[in-house]
């Protein structure tokens, strides 16, 4: 029984030990009939998006898009996620909403965002997230500035680190919606904190 015991750990995937709240994603099968940017419409804004994330400069990781509540502010964050999606780019996002009652809340943020990137495009980037897990057991009861640090920020460094020519470096990208939705502004206040901290990563907006 113990012999059963061990093997069933080690065969056990790091990545189950992640809560996530798989409705968060731009793409949940919930999510399936929001609307997208119709063609040729928002040109501008699209291309400006694009442009942004493809600069090796790393001057500004955060791109924030403002304006008032029904101007077109989510949808064209899941017509961008859909374009990175589509070229195959390490994506993330999280759409909080306050019709639902897991993505309302900031409670599983960052580990719904590291078991996204680590199903996302890159399999070496999997693997860094699933040893940072085994080293971390108890990650998902961490505060969420280690979890991003450990789950997020140190594998996507260690892979460009490791990856010496920058086309092969992996170029992700964390696409967050309606935050203003969070049901507590101190988890607002925190998230904020703590990705603006996020300074000093190549390859990563």
């Amino acid at each position: 029984m113990e012999a059963y015991s061990n093997s069933s750990q080690v065969d056990t995937d790091p990545l189950d030990l992640l809560p996530a709240v798989y409705n968060a994603s731009f793409d949940a099968a919930s999510r399936q009939n929001d609307p997208l940017c119709l063609e040729d419409t928002r040109v501008e804004i699209l291309e400006r998006i694009v442009s942004w994330s493809n600069c090796a400069s790393n001057d500004r990781p955060i791109l924030w898009l403002s304006g008032m509540a029904g101007t077109g502010k989510s949808t064209i964050a899941r017509t961008i996620a859909l374009k990175f999606q589509e070229e195959e780019r390490v994506l993330a996002s999280f759409f909080f909403a306050r019709d639902n009652a897991a993505s309302v809340s900031a409670k599983d943020f960052f580990t719904t965002i590291a078991k996204q990137l680590a199903t996302s495009e890159d399999p070496a980037l999997r693997e860094k997230i699933c040893a940072a897990i085994r080293n971390n057991q108890d990650i998902a009861h961490k505060a969420q500035r280690l979890q991003w640090q450990r789950l997020v920020l140190k594998p996507l460094t260690q892979l460009c680190e490791e990856r010496q020519n920058p086309q092969d470096r992996p170029s992700a990208v964390i696409v967050i919606d309606a935050l203003d939705e969070c049901d507590r502004q101190d988890d607002v206040t925190d998230i904020l904190r703590i990705i603006c901290g996020c300074r000093g990563l190549d390859h990563a907006r």
